[in-house]
């Protein structure tokens, strides 16, 4: 049985690749495409709040997260980033198309540990003119060379630019 996780662009399928179970996952780039790939079991989430700060100023974006937790397996996770994203349309849990506004290099996790605290200064790049849905991704760097969604943080309000 298939079943999606609220608020991840994670799917479980247990009947995937010769009844081989695993993690289905889409990977994005900021192209607005989205391709699956195949990883194995790894649960890199968010836990407590999330958020960021624009300085159009200073054309720096502060992201904010209380806790990345890493509940796989004891092996290092791939390189992991902090990504702010900005969407035309709410996050459906299946693929993830819009700008990346900014985002940072958090380095590997080891399965069992956390980082707490997180805050990262980046440099901001503004989308196109308009109103965007704003979502914080934890994505992994996986041996194909994309970047592979994690977990999101669907943030409450919009942005404006």
């Amino acid at each position: 049985m298939d079943f999606i996780k609220k608020n991840s662009i994670v799917i479980i399928l247990t009947s995937l690749l010769s009844g081989c179970p695993g993690t289905y996952r889409f990977t994005t780039s900021p192209l607005q495409d989205s391709t699956p790939d195949f990883i194995p079991h790894k649960k890199i989430i968010f836990e407590g709040t999330c958020g960021y700060t624009i300085n159009k100023d200073s054309g720096q974006l502060e992201l904010r997260a209380e806790k990345i937790a890493h509940y796989g397996p004891q092996e290092l996770s791939g390189t992991l980033r902090l990504s702010l994203w900005a969407t035309e349309y709410p996050y459906n849990g299946l693929a993830l198309n819009g700008y990346i506004l900014g985002s940072s290099i958090l380095g590997q996790l080891k399965g069992g540990k956390t980082l707490l605290n997180t805050t990262q200064k980046v440099s901001f790049v503004a989308p196109e003119s308009g109103e965007y849905f704003m979502i914080l991704a934890i994505q992994e760097y996986d041996i194909t060379g994309s970047w592979g969604i994690q977990d999101t943080c669907i943030l409450k309000n919009k942005g404006f630019f």
